[in-house]
């Protein structure tokens, strides 16, 4: 019988013991594990409710790695500590003669602001850095390096205090020169027609560093040139054609005409310069046979007005 007793009494305190490894508990209040810090430097804030001794180890032992002490005979441990790397994968452990508990948390960093490398637009087709005049049909880009990106803003208006702003998700990243594109298309510039803006971008990390790119300027052209009377003018002479109709645009860039029945089909010059009451006078030579063509006027922004099938034959 008294043996009996000792056997549960045995079993008993194995139990007790085995509650009083499991009832341990570890309470992480700094670092948080999978958020971004800004600083190298990160305070490790941990808790128990036994006293005991706290250690931290980054990676682990098959790396060459070991056990450093945080705190020592305590419930409470408050410590700086100086990562490294961008990511690290940290084992924190408290123990005392009686329980030994660990936990992983992972703690990234982001000590570098967002580098811009270049601004553009996109207007009359072309892109450029340089770009004067910009339409309704647009697209604002920027390109930039950050491993964390979060917001990537546009700000545009008259002036730095009244300027509008809009946030784009058209990103996309090159793989091989590291670096993200943001697109804003079709901005809307309806309220600047025909005047100056400035723009900039701004590129926000997950860590919350800011980086703004130049301010630039560019005058906002959205109406179209027009073609007074809606037509073309014209007279065929032998194998010459004389062309003579005037535009109605302030911000001329050229006419242009596309033939049809041309062996090479494109868009040809037809007037880079208009005379002081705006009128385009041009002539060209035409090859015998059948002629239609679109005639087309352009401004700086890159709206147009199209007059089509013109046609004449050259005999």
């Amino acid at each position: 019988m008294k043996k009996l007793m000792v056997i549960i009494l045995v079993a008993s305190f194995l139990v007790l013991a085995s509650l009083s490894f499991v009832s341990a508990a570890l309470f992480i209040n700094s670092p948080e594990s999978d958020k971004i810090y800004d600083s190298s430097k990160i305070l490790f804030d941990i808790e128990s409710d036994e006293v005991g001794d706290f250690y931290y180890m980054i990676g682990d032992m098959s790396s060459g790695k070991r056990w450093v002490n945080l705190c020592k005979n305590t419930d409470h441990c408050q410590k700086q500590v100086r990562l490294k790397n961008s990511s690290n994968s940290i084992q924190i452990k408290f123990i005392n003669s009686e329980i030994e508990y660990e936990e992983d948390i992972q703690v990234n960093l982001d000590t570098k602001f967002p580098v811009i490398l270049k601004t553009l637009l996109k207007s009359f087709g072309m892109i450029s850095s340089s770009t004067r005049f910009i339409s309704d049909s647009n697209k604002f880009i920027v390109i930039f390096k950050e491993e964390n990106k979060e917001d990537i803003i546009i700000y545009y208006g008259m002036n730095k205090e009244s300027a509008e702003s809009e946030t784009s998700d058209d990103c996309s990243f090159n793989d091989d020169k590291k670096w993200w594109e943001c697109i804003f298309e079709d901005v809307d510039l309806s309220n600047y027609d025909n005047k100056e803006i400035i723009y900039w971008f701004e590129v926000i990390d997950e860590a919350n560093h800011k980086s703004i790119s130049s301010i630039k300027k560019v005058k906002v052209d959205i109406t179209a040139p027009v073609i007074k009377a809606d037509e073309v003018n014209y007279e065929v002479n032998k194998k010459k054609v004389n062309f003579a109709f005037e535009v109605d645009e302030e911000n001329f860039a050229g006419v242009f005409y596309w033939d049809s029945n041309a062996l090479i089909q494109k868009w040809i010059p037809l007037c880079n310069k208009l005379n002081s009451i705006g009128r385009c006078t041009a002539t060209r030579s035409f090859s015998e046979g059948d002629h239609s063509l679109d005639i087309k006027v352009l401004d700086k922004a890159g709206n147009s007005d199209i007059i089509e099938d013109i046609e004449f034959t050259i005999n």
